[in-house]
């Protein structure tokens, strides 16, 4: 897909209540992730989620707007950024820093997972470092962080029990079918993934000017990626309507 023939395709929504309750779900599940799917669903109708979202959404801004010393108290370079705040270490189009974006980075589902000086924690700090949280200069973010991570994950884990019983269903007559619970387990189980909580500065229009402006066409890696819709603002925080021009855009497979 090209910039010039940019359309539109139905992306699949689901409600929570439907994905929690058992329902069958495998035709909404195919049509999403199948070869001619977006890859993605919307879900919608989890009880209180706007004020969670909203919460969160507006302590990072917060924090993205505290003075660049402060922030800085809270960058790890010995593990990559990959922990705390980050500005301007990510490269992403042409190898050019993003400074349009800075990340906050966090495990939502324990500050601790190994000891000082584990082996695991020495060799892939990335992966095992501890959680750093700004309590003094931010005192919300860590709360609404854990709050809004705890929805994701619970969503997240009702998805990956739809993957595994439409991938057990289609491949039962394989020599290998998908057993049930391998993706839930997988990250029911796991202490590799985190969260990132993302806040976007003013940038004048021709920086956003191509469609991959910001931070350009990329893949993200894992099991799943659960995403919150943006929050718009003006530069006293005011609430917006969505621009015509900006969002979450994604490359439909060809000829879908």
């Amino acid at each position: 897909m090209t910039e010039s023939n940019l359309g539109s395709a139905e992306v699949v929504t689901i409600s929570f209540h439907d994905i929690s309750s058992g329902a069958d779900l495998d035709r909404q599940i195919e049509q999403a992730f199948s070869f001619s799917g977006l890859g993605l669903v919307l879900i919608e109708g989890y009880p209180e989620f706007a004020e969670k979202r909203e919460a969160v959404l507006r302590e990072i801004r917060k924090f993205a707007l505290l003075p660049e010393e402060v922030r800085e108290r809270y960058a790890r370079p010995e593990c990559s950024y990959s922990f705390g705040w980050s500005h301007g270490k990510e490269k992403m189009k042409s190898g050019v820093p993003d400074l349009a974006k800075g990340s906050f980075y966090a495990r939502p589902h324990g500050d601790v997972v190994e000891p000082d000086g584990s082996p695991r924690k020495q060799q892939f700090p990335e992966t095992y470092a501890d959680n750093i949280w700004p309590s003094e200069e931010s005192p919300g973010l860590e709360h609404a962080f854990k709050e809004m991570s705890r929805v994701q994950m619970e969503i997240g884990h009702h998805m990956c029990r739809l993957f595994d019983r439409y991938l057990n269903k289609i491949t039962a007559t394989a020599s290998q079918p998908h057993q049930l619970d391998t993706f839930y387990n997988m990250v029911k189980d796991s202490v590799a993934y985190k969260g990132r909580m993302l806040h976007y500065y003013p940038v004048e229009p021709e920086v956003n000017s191509a469609i991959d402006g910001l931070c350009g066409w990329h893949l993200d890696h894992g099991c799943i990626t659960s995403l919150l819709s943006p929050l718009y603002l003006d530069l006293a925080g005011n609430t917006l309507p969505k621009p015509a021009d900006c969002g979450l855009y994604v490359k439909a497979p060809e000829n879908s």
